[in-house]
């Protein structure tokens, strides 16, 4: 189902993703609507947990040039909806060790189908970095998306409840 979605237009419509959807038939960015549910995460500062236990509705981060973002979720049968979440805006591409053992460890037994996204700019090392992590906490390849934007500073951001991912343009509430 999700892939590799590439930003052909920056001025062309605007889509929306989710992590168990397919894109949207658009050219465009794939967008989210609004920030200010979603909590703010600064390089280098994951978040990972179980999303029924957060306060707020996502996560979000900004001003993505050589770094990248990745995002994996579970999707817990029952209880009908997403479970445990790691979520991190890397400084540049390549996946550390720290980030790996976090992962692990919050998603180290597995509940249900996981789900995975990658953001970066320009592609490049960051989707290859981002599947030894997917490898690592059993994304099969089918659950994971790759986001390309062709902009650099993009502001990226992924919600809880529905699994929806992408960037934040400003003016987008």
């Amino acid at each position: 189902m999700p892939g590799t979605y590439v930003v052909q237009d920056r001025n062309a419509g605007h889509g929306r993703a989710g992590l168990a959807l397919p894109f949207p038939p658009t050219a465009g960015p794939l967008v989210i609507r609004e920030k200010n549910d979603l909590r703010y995460l600064q390089m280098s500062q994951p978040w990972c947990g179980d999303v029924a236990d957060e306060a707020y509705a996502g996560c979000f981060t900004e001003g993505i040039s050589d770094c990248s973002v990745v995002a994996v979720m579970e999707w817990e049968p029952q209880r009908n909806g997403w479970g445990r979440c790691y979520f991190e805006h890397l400084a540049g591409a390549a996946i550390t060790s720290h980030s790996m053992q976090l992962a692990s460890h919050v998603l180290r037994s597995v509940r249900g189908p996981r789900f995975a996204v990658v953001a970066q700019y320009y592609g490049g090392i960051a989707f290859s970095e981002a599947d030894s992590l997917f490898d690592e906490l059993r994304v099969p390849p089918q659950n994971r998306s790759y986001y390309q934007s062709g902009r650099r500073g993009m502001n990226f951001g992924l919600r809880f409840f529905g699994g929806y991912f992408g960037e934040h343009l400003p003016g987008n509430q």
